[in-house]
């Protein structure tokens, strides 16, 4: 079962050209979903489009669970990969002022429950297998067909940037200095994850005397 989370964050898994864009221009830019590879996602999502008659439909995905394998490999894969945490209540209080975007909680229906999803409900729906990324997802109806939108957003919003588990540690020392140097004012705590390698796991099993039950 996937635990129903309290905190307060919401977590972007994306690359690092995306998260040096954000630092440097203060921008968070929501895509079309036909630029997606999952076409469980984008094909459900054109045909809203067309049924609702919107002329552009953007979205951006988060999700308010901690790191898994899932989120690095689906979404983050690569020592380009990485996590952006942000302040769930300002992130969202600062989306909700365009008029033009709706947010929530992904839903995961079987297959054989798909068909009673209503309409307004379909941006919000992805298949049951797909319930461990426990998705935030955040739309805009955009008057324009476009491909990408940006948002202004202040660094302030960010709480944690995670590097993907796969740098080397030389490597991440020196995109730790450059996107520091990318934040001014903002000194926004930056992790290299350990999900491939955790000391405190492995050593705790390499302290134990003896094997056993």
């Amino acid at each position: 079962m996937i635990p129903k989370t309290t905190a307060n964050k919401l977590n972007r898994f994306t690359t690092l050209p995306f998260l040096i864009d954000l630092l440097k221009n203060g921008k968070l830019i929501l895509l079309s979903p036909e630029t997606w590879e999952d076409h469980n996602d984008t094909d459900i999502l054109m045909d809203y489009k067309d049924k609702k008659k919107i002329v552009g439909l953007l979205a951006l995905c988060f999700t308010d669970q901690s790191e898994t394998i899932h989120h690095w490999k689906a979404f983050s894969s690569g020592e380009s990969g990485c996590c952006i945490e942000f302040d769930k209540t300002k992130l969202l209080d600062v989306l909700s002022k365009d008029k033009r975007i709706e947010h929530k909680k992904v839903n995961y229906p079987t297959v054989i429950n798909s068909s009673i999803v209503a309409t307004d409900d379909i941006p919000f729906t992805k298949r049951f297998p797909y319930k461990c990324e426990q998705e935030y997802r955040v739309i805009m109806k955009h008057e324009q067909n476009v491909l990408f939108h940006p948002i202004d957003i202040q660094l302030n919003l960010i709480t944690k940037i995670t590097l993907s588990p796969n740098l080397p540690k030389p490597t991440f020392d020196t995109i730790e200095e450059v996107l520091q140097s990318l934040m001014g004012k903002h000194k926004i705590p930056i992790n290299h994850s350990s999900l491939f390698e955790n000391r405190d796991w492995i050593d705790g099993f390499k302290k134990r005397s003896t094997v056993g039950p």
